[in-house]
């Protein structure tokens, strides 16, 4: 998988150039694949440096930033750093928010990861109404019976359970 995800990058950074959004891409892609494989060093650099090329080619504002603030929060979750997670997600969803529209799916996304990422927190007062809403986004963007929503509706369920 190393030497594959490896060919990977340098080949978009061949043909796309390293600072296109492609390559971001690419690199976000790999990190994702090491973060779910619990290789946080080797997820790291790269979710890193895909932040980088996505806020200096495409802004600041742009879907793909909020996304790659996304990754890079995720893998800081998975190693414990919820201080440094909160601040990435909390602009990835006023990103989604600004340049999606309320109504759309990563809006709802973002919502779930942040409420989530509270509720471990022990914060249930301010997880429960972001995850109501994710609820509430994603029944209405993807329909009640989507995965995602199914998903997020128990990821409700769960929280209601652990305030209790």
């Amino acid at each position: 998988m190393v030497r594959i995800a490896k060919t990977l990058v340098k080949y978009s950074i061949n043909v796309n150039g390293h600072d296109d959004p492609l390559t971001s891409q690419a690199m976000s892609a790999v990190g994702i694949g090491y973060l779910q494989l619990g290789q946080y060093d080797g997820a790291e650099p790269l979710l890193r440096e895909a932040l980088g090329i996505d806020k200096k080619a495409l802004g600041v504002g742009h879907p793909a930033y909020g996304a790659s603030l996304n990754n890079l929060a995720q893998l800081l979750l998975a190693k414990g750093d919820y201080d440094g997670a909160e601040p990435l997600m909390r602009a990835a969803l006023g990103i989604a928010k600004n340049s999606l529209g309320v109504d759309h799916p990563r809006y709802g996304a973002s919502l779930n990861n942040l409420a989530q990422l509270l509720q471990d927190k022990g914060d249930y007062d301010g997880a429960e109404p972001l995850m109501r809403e994710a609820v509430a986004v994603l029944e209405a963007a993807l329909g009640a019976d989507h995965p995602n929503s199914r998903i997020v509706r128990g990821n409700l369920e769960r929280l209601l359970q652990d305030m209790r």
